[in-house]
């Protein structure tokens, strides 16, 4: 595991000793799994064992992802000052609950590249505990879908709606058509997903279609009978014939009073 240099010869002074950032044994290291939605709060959990006669004093704690550093704690106070801009003014310690072996954080307001894995390393007295795994899932599940028809003469448009993060899979089942899906971020961090199948039918016909999260594994399925439309079928054609004759009829005898008027 890397660590930035300057946090890390800040933590060497703070504790007048080397540091070592590593488990006590070569097991893989659990990682815990949590779902949170944008714009919510979340707790990264991280304990660690109290042993007497243990100096708080020299307590180091320090949370990262990947290579960014998220938070840190020596000294008896936060260092933040090689803090990742994406975490400025949205994590925090339960300050009052470390020397009960609590070092987990607080993260607030959170976003889309919050998403991954933390890491949460302990060293207290100059010794180092077991580093500890979260995995932060940004998430939040879709509504049931909300699914509309709507009849054109020439055209049949179905649409689904719903809420949810991140992006869906859509999937039409359906005669020769034309898809249009959108997706709009909204106030709470959620996307508001709109698709339209439109079709042109000239019999009735079954519609399919699909919506899946994978990471949060929700599939949602639908299947729609749809008629044509009983507006449009035989007598349109006759309708614009006869519209048409009357058009020829009437034009002339239109004309003709016009010019009248003009004289």
């Amino acid at each position: 595991m890397r660590l930035q240099s300057g946090i890390l010869n800040s933590a060497l002074r703070a504790t007048h000793s080397p540091l070592l950032w590593s488990r006590g044994s070569s097991q893989e290291v659990p990682v815990e799994k949590i779902v949170a939605a944008p714009g919510s709060d979340a707790v990264l959990s991280c304990l660690f064992p109290v042993k007497p006669n243990m100096d708080f004093e020299m307590l180091v704690i320090y949370w990262q992802q990947g290579d960014t550093v998220v938070h840190s704690f020596y000294g008896h106070r936060d260092q933040l000052e090689k803090q990742n801009e994406v975490y400025k003014g949205r994590t925090s310690l339960f300050q009052d609950q470390l020397e009960a072996g609590n070092a987990s954080l607080m993260l607030t307001d959170i976003q889309p590249e919050h998403n991954g894995e933390y890491k949460c390393y302990v060293t207290c007295n100059n010794r180092p505990f077991d580093e500890q795994k979260v995995h932060l899932l940004v998430a939040a599940p879709y509504d049931e879908p909300e699914i509309a028809v709507q009849y054109l003469c020439k055209n049949i448009i179905i649409s689904l709606s719903s809420h949810g993060f991140p992006k869906p899979v859509v999937t039409w089942s359906a005669p020769l058509g034309y898809e249009n899906t959108t997706l709009i971020l909204d106030s709470r961090g959620r996307y508001r997903l709109q698709s339209n199948m439109t079709l042109n039918l000239n019999s009735t016909e079954i519609v399919r279609v699909e919506m899946s999260l994978d990471v949060l594994s929700q599939k949602f399925s639908r299947a729609l009978t749809l008629h044509p439309h009983p507006g449009c079928e035989e007598q349109s054609p006759r309708c614009r014939i006869g519209c048409g004759i009357a058009i020829v009829v009437f034009l002339p005898a239109v004309i003709m009073l016009l010019l009248q008027i003009k004289q």
